[in-house]
């Protein structure tokens, strides 16, 4: 009885075998191209045939007696084809975080996407990378989350960095055009000497965010909530604070200043502004938590 089934097992695997050569299959022969796939088919042939010598061979049969060690030899190879298939995914996945540092924008848009559907922009896969001078323009990093990664010298025009949120990271002197920010966490990160035209910061958090001497001219950063941000030495003409809450800020040595629009924008005591002045558009509260 246990040869006729174990028979049954092996000429059933063969008939996979057969009708995925014939390609009457295509997903099945594409599965099955692959040398490991294959090694896995004959080692489940082996451990369904162990299972089944178990439990219909008399306990004294050969069946019997090879059927552990048929079973244990079928395990390891599972268990070997598993360990190669994560360090293939590992490799495959550190290839595609290399990708995203080249000079290439077609290549860097390719790799970030894919490591947007992989999830590892969220998972912290991709913190402390650097990625200085890479070429990401135009690339969609909405509800991102960015950790120690250094941009230094990247083309970040265009970008999309929407409800992301951003800590520790350096962006010193990189370039900007149309980059938004709208609704982003940025804490304890760099943007000093940068060249930010057109940016979007609408409704952004921004805590401990340094833009000293950055060429930062039409930025809207209308409701916005901004708290102990530096931006001496920064050129912010016609920029838009619209509404804004600014807590313990650093304007002073600003270029533009006067164009710039603090319209009801709510700022305390802690905030410095040049010569002194506070923007006649903008409320002094004294507590700005009964903004928050």
């Amino acid at each position: 009885m246990i040869l006729g089934i174990v028979i049954v097992i092996i000429i059933g695997m063969w008939a996979i075998w057969g009708i995925a050569k014939l390609n009457l299959t295509p997903k099945l022969s594409t599965w099955l191209r692959k040398p490991q796939n294959q090694i896995n088919l004959w080692a489940t042939t082996l451990a369904v045939s162990g299972i089944a010598s178990l439990l219909f061979c008399d306990e004294n049969s050969v069946f019997n007696n090879l059927a552990p060690e048929a079973i244990g030899i079928a395990v390891t190879v599972h268990l070997i084809d598993r360990l190669y298939h994560n360090k293939e995914i590992i490799e495959t996945k550190q290839k595609i975080i290399d990708q995203l540092r080249s000079p290439s924008n077609a290549v860097a848009l390719e790799a970030a996407r894919v490591s947007l559907d992989n999830g590892w922009f969220k998972d912290s896969s991709l913190d402390n990378i650097d990625l200085r001078k890479a070429d990401l323009q135009d690339a969609e990093l909405i509800g991102t989350k960015l950790k120690n990664i250094n941009f230094s010298g990247a083309n970040l025009t265009r970008v999309k960095f929407g409800g992301a949120i951003i800590e520790n990271s350096n962006f010193y002197k990189t370039i900007m055009l149309k980059t938004e920010f709208d609704g982003a966490e940025l804490l304890s990160s760099d943007f000093s000497w940068t060249k930010l035209d057109d940016i979007n910061f609408l409704g952004a958090k921004l805590t401990k965010v340094d833009f000293r001497m950055s060429n930062m001219p039409h930025l809207k950063a209308e409701q916005a909530y901004l708290t102990q941000t530096d931006f001496r030495g920064a050129d912010i003409s016609n920029a838009n604070f619209g509404g804004t809450t600014i807590i313990s800020c650093d304007f002073r040595f600003t270029v533009g200043f006067q164009s710039a629009d603090f319209f009801q924008a709510q700022y305390d005591q802690n905030t410095r502004w040049p010569d002194n002045l506070p923007p006649n558009n903008a409320i002094f509260v004294e507590d700005t938590n009964s903004r928050l």
